[in-house]
């Protein structure tokens, strides 16, 4: 239950003010415009997808674009997101940019946690050096590794593995919070933790 603490906080934080203010019958709109959300979502994609058929867009642009689609996606369909951040780690390599190919690689790492593709994941972090990475890129890869074993002490919940993920995940909290500012919205709602 603590492990679930930041999250519950957060939920709190951005909900609760919120759904004070409105009934059960605002939230049955909301749900019964899904169809309507989902369109517009659909349209905005099509709209930055479309960006890309531009021949002349330099391997710059269209790593942004691409990293835009990744951004819609992530929460949306993971398939779709796991594409675009191969086409993300594509155009990094193209640019020889190894900060934006680490980049990329968490991005992937991310996507695939989510999913439910650990072994993926976890081949990517296991490829990444910690100590080559600056220390916002290092903050980043603990968190992965954070998300990455959460979830997957989760899936292993009632197996002998759930607890070896759960010191792992404590681990990768711990680096985090030592890396993350203070006044962070991830160092404040992490170290909730700890309460």
């Amino acid at each position: 239950m603590r492990r679930l603490l930041p999250l519950l906080i957060a939920l709190t934080l951005q909900i609760s003010v919120p759904a004070s203010r409105y009934d059960y019958n605002e939230l049955d709109r909301l749900i019964a415009q899904r169809t309507q959300t989902t369109e517009a979502k659909e349209r905005r994609i099509d709209s930055i997808r479309q960006q890309l058929a531009d021949p002349h867009l330099q391997p710059e642009q269209r790593l942004d674009i691409c990293k835009k689609l990744y951004s819609e996606y992530e929460c949306f369909r993971f398939d779709s997101a796991a594409v675009y951040a191969d086409r993300v780690l594509h155009y990094a390599r193209q640019l020889n940019d190894s900060r934006k190919v680490q980049e990329a690689l968490l991005q992937k790492a991310h996507i695939h946690s989510l999913a439910g593709f650990f072994f993926l994941s976890k081949h990517i972090l296991d490829d990444i050096r910690p100590e080559t990475l600056d220390s916002n890129l290092r903050l980043r890869y603990y968190h992965e590794c954070y998300v990455f074993s959460e979830l997957l002490s989760e899936y292993c919940r009632g197996t002998s593995l759930h607890d070896e993920y759960v010191k792992k995940a404590q681990r990768y909290l711990e680096l985090m919070l030592a890396l993350a500012p203070k006044d962070s919205f991830l160092y404040i709602i992490n170290k909730a933790t700890e309460l």
